[in-house]
């Protein structure tokens, strides 16, 4: 299927070009919270760290549907949906498009597998019958997954990880390269999708968590919202000091309604005040039982803000 790229782009000849619309940027986010839940619960897995089997299980479980849902977004976002599947009939290495649509098979292989070795052992009705016989043997493969060791092996965990990291890369490489769009083509942008899905992966997680284990990983989650501040900081600096579509670009994203949402939804709300709730709790300074859950709600609040703020600013940035 042949890739079309956009390079001479402007606000003359095609003002009011949109491509992708809000499918993209839940597709966006779903990828980067998958990720941060491989990188998470591999990571543990590998660390053998004890008393977070509850990470293990929410993982497992919920990994392979949210990127399904994902890739069902972006399947409605698609103008011609059914012939996505050229996508998976060559593999074109200068193709970042290429690249994470086999990144998204990888990932939903592992998590499939994954999500095989939750299935419980049940009992089921009329053995004897055939219809039964044949159920029966499915049954029993799926429970019998779970006692694949190769499943938790190391090498295994090891590769997961890996494809963690690629998908929660891939999702800002996919912007990064359009070269037509200066809000888009920059360097930090992969980075900091990466970042944004592990916080927001982790922020997922601790919703699931008793309030003694989202403690143990606070000082994990302060060091990440930490990290993508830098990396949002290093963005916007490089968009204002940059080229002339460049400074552009910025008062697209720093300014009007989108500026609003960047400043009080993304910054403050998604990246400032949870690390201020969560180091309150963690010192000591114990927070009501419902406050204790606002922090990974306003995280994930700012994962979709952010991935809604660069595809929509994007979109209006011209060469």
């Amino acid at each position: 299927m042949p890739e079309v790229e956009l390079t001479g782009v402007n606000g003359l000849t095609y003002p009011t070009v949109a491509t992708w619309h809000w499918e993209v940027a839940l597709y966006l986010f779903l990828g980067g919270l998958v990720a941060g839940l491989i990188v998470f619960s591999s990571g543990l897995r590998l660390l053998r760290k004890q008393g977070f089997e509850r990470i293990f299980i929410v993982a497992d479980l919920t990994g392979l549907p949210l990127i399904l849902l994902g890739l069902f977004l972006l399947w409605l976002d698609l103008e011609n949906r059914w012939n996505f599947w050229r996508l998976f009939t060559t593999f074109q290495i200068t193709s970042p498009m290429s690249w994470g649509s086999w990144i998204l098979v990888l990932v939903s292989g592992v998590l499939g597998l994954r999500l095989l070795t939750r299935v419980p052992s049940v009992e089921l009705p009329r053995p004897g019958s055939r219809i039964g016989r044949a159920t029966g043997a499915v049954q029993n493969l799926l429970a019998g997954m779970g006692r694949w060791r190769w499943v938790q092996a190391t090498w295994f965990e090891a590769m997961s990880l890996l494809l963690g990291v690629g998908l929660g890369f891939y999702t800002g490489v996919l912007l990064s390269s359009i070269s037509a769009r200066p809000l888009w083509n920059s360097g930090v942008l992969a980075p900091l999708f990466l970042v944004s899905g592990l916080a927001t992966g982790g922020a997922f997680l601790c919703l699931f968590l008793s309030h003694e284990q989202h403690l143990r990983l606070v000082p994990l989650t302060v060091l990440l919202c930490g990290i993508e501040l830098l990396l949002l900081l290093t963005y916007v600096l490089g968009l204002v000091y940059g080229t002339g579509a460049g400074q552009r670009a910025a008062t697209i994203l720093l300014g009007g309604t989108i500026g609003l949402v960047f400043w009080w939804v993304l910054v403050v709300g998604g990246l400032l005040l949870p690390v201020v709730l969560e180091s309150l709790d963690a010192k000591g300074r114990r927070l009501p039982g419902l406050i204790q859950r606002v922090p990974p709600l306003l995280k994930l609040t700012g994962g979709v803000a952010l991935r809604f703020i660069v595809l929509y600013a994007g979109l209006q940035s011209f060469v």
